[in-house]
């Protein structure tokens, strides 16, 4: 199942000035979103909308609201959290992906056991 954000109401929700927001107006979200249901549609994969609502601003762990002081940097702000630092997208598409339970279930985002690679890196690549 892929799981998108509803983006129906950002460009109406957008006032950035005349000039910004003509240029941001003309983003194809809807094209690129009817695209990605109709490849998805073609290979028997299913499409579902969430609510986009507060996606990169909530911690995917705890739930508290956090600090954005990067673009790409995400700061829960409940001590208690396992969650100091994350990578802001990833934070977002957990939320997103949260936000709709396909299969009934729910995947830990801490792992049960040690998966640091068995090459001995400590590093994944996508980091």
């Amino acid at each position: 199942m892929i799981v998108l954000e509803a983006l129906e109401s950002l460009q109406e929700d957008l006032d950035v000035g005349p000039h910004l927001t003509r240029r941001l107006h003309a983003w194809a979200f809807a094209r690129l979103q009817t695209r990605l249901a109709d490849k998805a549609a073609d290979a028997g994969i299913p499409v579902q909308y969430v609510d986009p609502a507060y996606t990169s601003q909530i911690c995917h762990a705890c739930g508290h609201i956090g600090t954005r002081p990067a673009q790409a940097e995400f700061r829960c702000t409940n001590d208690d959290c396992w969650v100091s630092i994350y990578q802001a997208d990833i934070n977002a598409a957990a939320n997103i992906a949260s936000r709709l339970d396909p299969w009934g279930e729910s995947c830990p985002w801490n792992p049960a056991s040690d998966d640091t690679p068995r090459s001995g890196r400590t590093r994944d690549s996508a980091t």
